[in-house]
C-alpha cells in the first residue's frame, strides 16, 4: 500500500470502518428504535435512506443518537473517537489535496479505537495495516498498537529553530521554540483528551471506572503538583489516620474549579494505595509524621452528592435497602451490624444523632469519610428530609472530633451562584456554619503554584535541555522588556514576572493570567479544569501545526481552529461568535484583509495576534468591559525580536473599520456590541431589494400627500388604477422601476409606463390624457437613493431596538437618534434629486410614426430641485406655464378653437371644448376647467370678439340667452355653446330694436358721447406690409409677457389671408463665476428635447 498517499488510506480505512459498523450499528438501532430505526438515521441531505449506511451516515446516527443508544455500552471517550473518525470522513470528502499525514495518523487511529469499542475485530487488521503503512511513510517505520504509546503518539520531529534576537546589553540570545523540547503528553499530541479526563470525578474513582489518569494512584500522583496547601492537607491526614491528632474535619471551599474535588482524590489514593511511600511526593510527607504506612480498617467511604438521587437508594443488597447517608456510612463503617444500630433513623428520614455515630466511628476507625457535592445532594430534599440532613452533618462532624483516626473531608461551593437555587442557598449556608466550627483551614493554589499545576498536567517532565531551554527563553523575553521600558507593562520588568516565567514556560505567565482571572471569574468557566481544558486544545492545535515560538502566548491561541473557537465560546455569550469571525480570526477576518493590505504586518502577523491576544483578555468581561492598556496588549503577543509598535499600528486600523472593536484613550476591548455605524452598514446589507423598493413607494405616497403641491389638483404615486380619469391636470409620479435617462434615445422603462397610463384606465381605456403630467426617476441617482433609504431603514431599526435586542446606553440611543434624523434628510434628498425627469404627451410631428398611430408621443424636460422643495412643487414649477397653463389667454384660446371648430357648424359646445382640452394632446394642456371658463368669459367679453355665448344650442327661437360683445358667466357644465360671431350678429340684426342699433351693440350715450373710431380709409392711405417689434422680457417670469404678447400683437397679425408671422427668440446669459456642470447638463438636455437647433456654451 506504499503507492498510497494519506487521503487514499484515511479513504480506505473509512471503507473498512463502515463495513464493520454497518451490522452493529444496525442492531443497536433497531433494538431502541424497532424495524422502523433507518428513520432516526443521520444520513446526508439527497441519500437515499433505503440504501446500505455510508460512513458518514454510520459516524453521524452514532453521535446523534448517543445518548438513548450507544451511550450504555459505550464510554465517553469512545465518543470523542467516534467524532474525530467523522471529522476525519469530512476532511477526506472535502479535501482538495492530500490530507497532513499527521492527521491521518490521528484519523487512522481513531478508527482502530472505535473498531475496538463497538468490538469490530474483524478491521483491526486492516486498520493497523493501514496505519502502520502511513507512519512508515512518515519514516517512523513502526506498526502503532490500538493503545498508542507516548513515543507512538508523538509526531515526526522537526529539525530545531533558533532566532537571532541581536545585541541585547552586552549578551547575545537565542531560543528555541517550546515544541521541540517541551512534548505534551501523548493524550494531547493525539488529540485522546477529553473534557471528562480533566474533570476529576470521585465516584468513578471510587468504583473503578475512571481514566488511568485519575483511577491509578501512581499516574495520578504522578501528574499531581503538591501545592502547599495540598500538601498540608496530605500531612494533616496521615497525623490524623494514624491517631497522631490532627483535624478531625477539613472542609474545602473554594469557586467551581479550585481544586476541591482533586484534593480529595489525593486523600483518597494516599489512604487506599496499598504502598503510599510508592506515590510521588509522599516519602517526605510520611516521613516528617514518623509514619511508614496507613492501615486503614475499610476503604475511604465516598459520597458524592451528584451521583445520587435523593429518591434512590443509596446501596441495595438481598432485598434490603439503604436510603439516607446515615444509614450508608453505617453499613460502609461496620457492615450490616452497624446498619442496624441506624436503621429505624434510615427508614424514617432522620438524623439518627451523634451518640451513635460515635459508636460507629469507633468500631471503623482508621477511616476517611470524603463527602463531595453534598450541597447539590441536599437542595433536592424537602421539609423534614432536608433538614435531618443538615442536621446529620452537625452531629458527624461532633462524633469525628471524638473519635480519633476518624477523618471527615467535605466540600462546598464558594459562592450562592453554584449553590443552585434558594433551597441551595439555604443548604449551603447552614453547612458552611456547620464546618466551620471544626474544620481545618485549607488553601486553593496560590501564585505560580496554579503554572506547575497545569503545566504538570499538559507536559512531559523536563528533561536537561528543555530545562536549559526554559531559560534561555527566560533571558530572552526579559531582555527584550528591558531594551523596551516604555511599550511594556513595568511589572515585566520585575524579578516576580522572571519567577513567573520561570513557573509558567513554555507557557506565558500573561496567558494563564488571563485564564485565570479574567476566563476564571465567569459562571461556566471552572479555574483549573477549564483552563486544563482549554490549554489542551490549543497545545494540541499548536503542537501539531508546527508553532515556532518560545512560549505559548494570547495571542497565538489558534482561534480559527474548530475545537478551540468552540471551547473557547462554550462559557461566553453566544454572540462572540461573531466577534471571532469578523474580528479575530479566518482568512475573511478584518486582521487577515488589514494583513492583506500591508505586508509589514503580514510578515509578522501583527494585527492578527493583537486582535487574538485582545480576544483573550477583554472577551470574559461582556458588557462591563474595562479594556486593556496597549502595553498590556502587546505583553500578550509581541515576541522578543519584534518591533513592539508593530501592535498598535495595527489596533489603531482594525478600529477604524471594526464592528465590535471599542477604545477609551489608551484602552481598548473587544464587544458583543457592534459599532453603531458598522451596525447600521450590516443592517443595511442585509435587508432585502423588495424592502428598499417598498420604502421608497412609501416615501413617494407622502410626497404625493404633501401640502405644497404648486398648481397641482392632484398628485398619483399609487399605480394607474388609482389615477382618476378627470378634467383638473394631475401629477403622477411613477413608480422606481420606472426609469429614465434624458439621453437615451429608445423608449426608457418610464416612458413606457407612462404610456400605458395614458392608453388604459384599469381595464378601460383613458379618455382624458391631456390632463396628466409624469415625474420620472433617474436612472443613475436611483443608486444613490437606495444606498440612503438603505441607511435610513438600518438607523430606524437600531432606534427600534435601542432599548430592546441592542441594549443601547442613553448616549449611544440619543447618538441613534440623530444618526436616524441624518439618514431620514439624506434619503429624502436623494429621492428629491431621484424625481427629476418631468414627461408629458405631445401630438407627433410625423403622421407616420409609430406614436402617431395611438395619437400621442412622450417629452419631457429635466428639473433640477436645488432647494430641495417638495416633488408637487418643483414640478410644477418647472411645468408652468409652458407645459401646464394655469391661465390662457384669449388669443391661445382663439388659436385653440380654430384647430377644433367643426367645419360649417355656427356654434361649438364648451363642454366638449372642455373634453377636448382634456384629451387631444395638440391642444393647451390646462390647469383645470376655471382656467378654460375666464379664458371663454375674457374672449367673448371682448369689443369685437369673434365669438358670442349662448346658454344652449340653437333652437326654434334662436340662441337662447345670445351674448355678443360684454361680459358673461361662464358655465362648461351645461348646454353653453360658443357662437360664431358672424351667426350671433344674424340673430342679433333680426331683433334690432327702433333706434337702428342691435340688441347688444352700445349707443352713443353707452360710451359717454365720444364718437366711435372709423375705420381706416384703405383707399386713401397705401397699406404697411411689414411689422417688426423688439421687446425685453423679464428672465425670471417671461411667460406672463409672451402670451400677452401673443394675444395683442400675433393673434390680429395672422388675421390677414395673405400675413406670414415670424418669431425669434435670442436668449443671451452670463454667468462670470462660471455656470456649475448640472446647469450645463439641464439646459442642453432640455434644448435639444425642445428641438432648438441653435443653442451653445461658451467659454471666455
Amino acid at each position: 500500500m506504499n503507492q498510497f498517499n494519506s487521503l487514499q488510506r484515511v479513504n480506505q480505512g473509512l471503507l473498512v470502518l463502515a463495513t464493520a459498523l454497518r451490522p452493529i450499528v444496525a442492531q443497536a438501532m433497531e433494538v431502541v428504535h424497532g424495524r422502523e430505526w433507518r428513520q432516526f438515521a443521520s444520513i446526508a441531505r439527497g441519500s437515499d435512506p433505503e440504501v446500505d449506511l455510508d460512513a458518514y451516515a454510520l459516524l453521524k446516527t452514532m453521535l446523534d443518537n448517543w445518548q438513548s443508544v450507544f451511550r450504555v455500552s459505550l464510554k465517553p471517550t469512545d465518543r470523542t473517537n467516534v467524532s474525530l473518525a467523522l471529522t476525519a470522513r469530512n476532511a477526506a470528502a472535502h479535501a482538495t489535496g492530500d490530507l497532513p499525514a499527521a492527521d491521518a495518523v490521528s484519523y487512522l487511529n481513531a478508527f482502530q479505537y472505535v473498531a475496538k469499542a463497538v468490538g469490530a475485530k474483524g478491521a483491526l487488521g486492516g486498520l493497523e495495516a493501514l496505519l502502520k503503512d502511513q507512519l512508515d511513510s512518515l519514516g517512523g517505520g513502526a506498526t502503532a498498537p490500538v493503545v498508542p504509546t507516548k513515543a507512538d503518539a508523538a509526531p515526526v520531529a522537526l529539525p530545531p529553530a533558533t532566532l537571532d534576537l541581536g545585541d541585547v546589553g552586552s549578551d547575545r540570545y537565542k531560543w528555541r521554540p517550546w515544541r521541540e523540547v517541551a512534548p505534551p503528553h501523548a493524550d494531547v499530541t493525539s488529540a485522546r483528551f477529553v473534557e471528562a479526563e480533566f474533570a476529576a470525578d470521585l465516584s468513578t474513582v471510587a468504583r473503578g471506572e475512571a481514566h488511568e489518569t485519575y483511577q491509578d494512584p501512581r499516574e495520578f500522583f504522578r501528574i499531581t503538583y503538591l501545592t502547599g496547601g495540598l500538601s498540608s492537607v496530605l500531612q494533616g491526614a496521615i497525623r490524623r489516620l494514624s491517631a497522631q491528632g490532627g483535624d478531625p474535619v477539613i472542609g474545602l471551599q473554594t469557586a467551581f474549579g479550585g481544586g476541591k474535588t482533586h484534593t480529595m482524590l489525593a486523600l483518597y489514593h494516599l489512604a487506599s494505595a496499598p504502598d503510599a511511600r510508592a506515590l510521588q511526593g509522599m516519602a517526605p510527607l510520611l516521613d516528617l509524621e514518623g509514619v511508614n504506612t496507613l492501615q486503614l480498617k475499610t476503604k475511604p467511604i465516598v459520597f458524592v452528592g451528584t451521583a445520587s438521587g435523593p429518591n434512590l437508594p443509596l446501596h441495595s443488597e438481598s432485598g434490603r435497602q439503604i436510603h439516607t447517608l446515615w444509614g450508608y456510612l453505617a453499613w460502609r463503617l461496620a457492615g450490616w451490624d452497624g446498619y442496624e444500630k441506624v436503621r429505624a433513623a434510615d427508614e424514617a428520614r432522620t438524623n439518627p444523632g451523634s451518640e451513635v455515630l460515635v459508636s460507629l466511628l469507633r468500631q471503623g476507625a482508621p477511616c476517611l469519610i470524603l463527602l463531595d457535592e453534598v450541597v447539590a445532594y441536599a437542595r433536592q430534599l424537602e421539609g423534614v428530609a432536608f433538614d435531618a440532613f443538615l442536621t446529620f452533618f452537625q452531629s458527624l462532624t461532633e462524633a469525628a472530633k471524638a473519635v480519633p483516626g476518624a477523618l471527615v473531608v467535605g466540600s462546598l461551593p464558594e459562592s450562592a451562584i453554584e449553590a443552585g437555587g434558594v433551597q441551595g442557598e439555604a443548604a449551603l449556608e447552614r453547612l458552611t456554619k456547620i464546618f466551620g466550627r471544626v474544620q481545618s483551614a485549607w488553601a486553593a493554589a496560590q501564585g505560580n503554584e496554579t503554572y506547575e499545576i497545569i503545566r504538570r498536567r499538559l507536559f512531559e517532565p523536563f528533561d536537561e535541555e528543555a530545562e536549559k531551554a526554559r531559560e534561555q527563553a527566560v533571558k530572552a523575553y526579559l531582555a527584550y522588556y528591558k531594551s523596551n521600558p516604555g511599550e511594556f507593562p513595568a511589572e515585566a520588568r520585575e524579578r516576580a514576572f522572571e519567577d513567573a516565567m520561570r513557573a509558567a514556560w513554555p507557557v506565558h505567565p500573561e496567558l494563564f493570567r488571563i485564564l485565570q482571572n479574567d476566563w476564571g471569574a465567569l459562571p461556566r468557566f471552572q479555574r483549573t479544569r477549564g483552563v486544563l481544558k482549554m490549554m489542551a486544545q490549543v497545545v494540541f492545535r499548536l503542537w501539531r501545526d508546527g508553532s515556532d515560538t518560545p512560549m505559548l502566548m494570547p495571542g497565538y491561541v489558534p482561534l480559527g481552529d474548530d475545537k478551540v473557537r468552540v471551547n473557547v465560546l462554550e462559557p461566553l455569550e453566544p454572540q462572540y461568535a461573531a466577534v471571532i469571525d469578523r474580528e479575530v480570526a479566518g482568512d475573511l477576518s478584518r486582521p487577515a484583509a488589514i494583513e492583506a493590505r500591508s505586508p509589514n504586518l503580514a510578515s509578522k502577523r501583527a494585527a492578527t495576534r493583537a486582535a487574538t491576544a485582545l480576544f483573550m483578555a477583554t472577551a470574559p468581561h461582556g458588557a462591563r468591559n474595562p479594556g486593556v492598556e496597549m502595553a498590556r496588549l502587546r505583553l500578550g503577543c509581541a515576541v522578543p525580536g519584534d518591533q513592539p509598535s508593530l501592535f498598535g499600528d495595527a489596533v489603531r486600523r482594525m478600529q477604524e473599520s471594526s464592528a465590535f472593536l471599542y477604545a477609551e484613550g489608551d484602552r481598548y476591548w473587544f464587544s458583543t456590541q457592534v459599532t453603531l455605524n458598522q451596525e447600521a452598514d450590516n443592517r443595511g446589507q442585509a435587508l432585502a431589494d423588495d424592502a428598499i423598493e417598498t420604502e421608497i413607494t412609501a416615501m413617494l405616497r407622502a410626497e404625493a400627500e404633501v401640502r405644497v403641491m404648486g398648481g397641482w389638483h392632484r398628485v398619483f404615486a399609487d399605480g394607474d388604477n388609482t389615477i382618476e380619469d378627470t378634467h383638473p391636470t394631475a401629477l403622477v409620479l411613477l413608480r422606481p422601476a420606472a426609469l429614465h435617462a434624458a439621453r437615451m434615445d429608445s423608449e426608457t422603462a418610464a416612458t413606457g409606463e407612462a404610456a400605458d397610463i395614458l392608453e388604459r384606465k384599469a381595464s378601460g381605456q383613458r379618455q382624458f390624457r391631456n390632463r396628466l403630467v409624469f415625474l420620472a426617476p433617474d436612472l443613475t441617482a436611483i443608486t444613490d437613493l437606495k444606498t440612503n433609504v438603505r441607511r435610513k431603514l438600518a438607523w430606524q431599526s437600531i432606534v427600534n431596538d435601542a432599548a430592546g435586542a441592542l441594549q443601547l446606553t442613553p448616549s449611544q440611543a440619543t447618538d441613534a437618534t440623530n444618526k436616524l434624523a441624518e439618514a431620514r434628510a439624506a434619503a429624502e434628498r436623494a429621492l428629491r434629486n431621484c424625481w427629476k425627469h418631468l414627461l408629458w404627451p405631445v401630438t407627433p410631428d410625423d403622421p407616420n410614426s409609430p406614436d402617431a398611430a395611438r395619437g400621442f408621443s412622450i417629452t419631457g424636460v429635466t428639473l433640477a430641485n436645488r432647494a430641495n422643495a417638495p416633488l408637487a412643487q418643483a414640478a410644477w414649477e418647472k411645468a408652468r406655464p409652458d407645459t401646464v397653463t394655469d391661465k390662457l389667454g384669449v388669443a391661445i384660446l382663439a388659436a385653440d378653437l380654430k384647430k377644433v371648430w367643426p367645419d360649417g357648424e355656427g356654434h361649438l359646445s364648451v363642454r366638449r371644448l372642455r373634453d377636448w382640452y382634456a384629451q387631444f394632446t395638440y391642444l393647451t394642456r390646462l390647469r383645470d376647467s376655471v382656467v378654460l371658463a375666464d379664458a371663454i368669459q375674457g374672449l367673448v367679453g371682448q369689443i369685437g370678439a369673434a365669438y358670442a355665448y349662448a346658454s344652449a344650442p340653437l333652437g326654434p327661437d334662436g340662441y337662447p340667452a345670445l351674448s355678443l360683445d360684454k361680459p358673461v358667466s361662464v358655465s362648461l357644465d351645461g348646454d353653453a355653446v360658443l357662437v360664431l360671431r358672424t351667426v350671433a350678429e344674424a340673430q342679433l340684426d333680426k331683433i334690432k330694436p327702433e333706434g337702428g342699433a342691435t340688441a347688444n351693440a352700445p349707443t352713443d350715450g353707452d360710451v359717454g358721447g365720444v364718437e366711435p373710431e372709423r375705420p381706416m380709409d384703405r383707399g386713401t392711405t397705401q397699406a404697411s406690409t411689414r411689422f417688426h417689434a423688439t421687446v425685453e422680457l423679464d428672465a425670471a417670469r417671461p411667460g406672463p409677457m409672451v402670451a400677452q404678447i401673443a394675444q395683442a400683437l400675433l393673434v390680429e397679425l395672422a388675421r390677414g389671408p395673405g400675413s406670414k408671422v415670424r418669431i425669434r427668440l435670442d436668449i443671451e446669459a452670463e454667468d462670470v463665476g462660471g455656470f456649475a456642470p448640472d446647469v450645463v447638463d439641464i439646459v442642453s438636455d432640455n434644448a435639444r428635447t425642445l428641438k432648438i437647433a441653435a443653442f451653445g456654451f461658451e467659454k471666455d
